[in-house]
């Protein structure tokens, strides 16, 4: 394929040169990194007090599928000031008291 039918042929698909093909896995590797925090994390959590909804492997897996907004959704439920048993300026773990 001569050099101006493969710019023109990547020209049209706009994904190409924006950064699509470099994008997905910079992703993949982002969604990868968030799940494993969140495995660690929720580990922790399990032993110090009740997980909330589910194991830390589902939710490992759905940090991997749903990135980054499924950490926040594992925050807001486990780490922020919204979950009852969290009180503000307390400690996350019960066994860092």
């Amino acid at each position: 394929m001569p050099l101006h039918t493969a710019i023109s042929s990547a020209a049209s698909h706009p994904g190409l040169l924006s950064g699509g093909l470099l994008l997905t896995p910079l992703t993949f590797v982002a969604n990868i990194l968030f799940a494993i925090g969140v495995y660690r994390d929720s580990v922790k959590v399990r032993l110090s007090r009740d997980i909330d909804l589910v194991s830390p492997a589902v939710w490992a897996f759905g940090t991997v599928v749903g990135g980054i907004a499924v950490a926040g959704v594992y925050w807001l439920i486990h780490h922020s000031t919204l979950n009852p048993t969290r009180k503000s300026g307390g400690p996350v773990y019960s066994r860092d008291v």
